[in-house]
């Protein structure tokens, strides 16, 4: 049975490395402590939580049926962000696995453990358990989201001018704010955008790759900015550097305080 969920693969987060004392690993802070931390390996440990997709059954079984699909997707999602991490993505031409990889991107928006205890607090299933419904919940709003941005345009920006963060949400959606955009980080260096179609009538969605230039400096900005305000319970970055400067930010109290403002909702999808 699949008991430790990494709520982000490590496919992805190992694009972020780093090294300590000639120890390969990854440097974050824990948001419950404010400690900035070094985790030896490639495990990501610290994003991991037991059972977090594979709910128990009334019988006693667990089912591990959402585990299972988001690994299709993980796959595909690996393979194409180190694509884009080494600029080769303009190779990447087998749209099947471009579709899977942006699923998994959109998946990461909605599978954080954070967010999974929210959505269960508000579950009122008919049948099953809360956590069963929370996992359905995770799926019916994948599927939605996925269904919402099918058409539009993405652009992947290599060779950014400045490193990005990642956390345990790292899909930013920010057509919540009015904005119409999308946001993945793919590597340090490497940036999924999504923006609406100019063609109203577009069925599928289409993919441009390009490298960055200085101007992009707002955009990095823009992403870590909103990945310190979403982050509830660890954020990587590629040095101790990078995060040492965060750390004021991201503090348990001034966490906790962005935790108050959280809210679950539970929206009515019309089909």
């Amino acid at each position: 049975m699949k008991r430790r969920n990494h709520e982000v693969p490590k496919g992805i987060l190992k694009n972020w490395l780093g090294s300590e004392a000639d120890h390969e690993g990854a440097h974050y802070i824990d948001l419950s402590s404010g400690v900035l931390k070094f985790e030896k390996g490639k495990e990501a440990a610290f994003a991991i939580t037991d059972y977090l997709y594979v709910p128990q059954r009334p019988n006693g079984e667990r089912d591990d049926a959402l585990e299972d699909w988001f690994s299709i997707d993980e796959n595909g999602l690996a393979l194409f962000a180190l694509s884009a991490a080494t600029g080769a993505l303009k190779s990447f031409t087998d749209q099947k696995m471009i579709n899977q990889a942006i699923r998994a991107c959109i998946a990461l928006g909605s599978r954080s453990a954070y967010g999974m205890y929210m959505a269960t607090s508000v579950m009122e299933p008919t049948t099953g358990s809360r956590h069963e419904a929370a996992v359905a919940n995770v799926l019916n709003s994948i599927g939605h989201k996925f269904k919402k941005f099918s058409t539009w345009e993405f652009l992947v920006i290599y060779d950014l001018p400045a490193p990005l963060l990642i956390s345990e949400r790292p899909f930013a959606d920010f057509t919540t704010r009015n904005v119409d955009m999308v946001a993945m980080p793919l590597a340090p260096r490497a940036l999924l955008l999504g923006m609406p179609p100019d063609q109203a009538n577009r069925s599928t969605m289409s993919l441009r790759v390009g490298p960055a230039g200085p101007q992009h400096h707002r955009v990095v900005k823009m992403y870590n900015d909103a990945s310190v305000e979403m982050a509830r319970q660890w954020i990587v970055g590629g040095t101790r550097s990078e995060l040492e400067v965060l750390q004021a930010e991201l503090t348990p109290e001034k966490v906790l305080a962005r935790r108050r403002t959280d809210r679950a909702f539970i929206e009515r999808v019309l089909r």
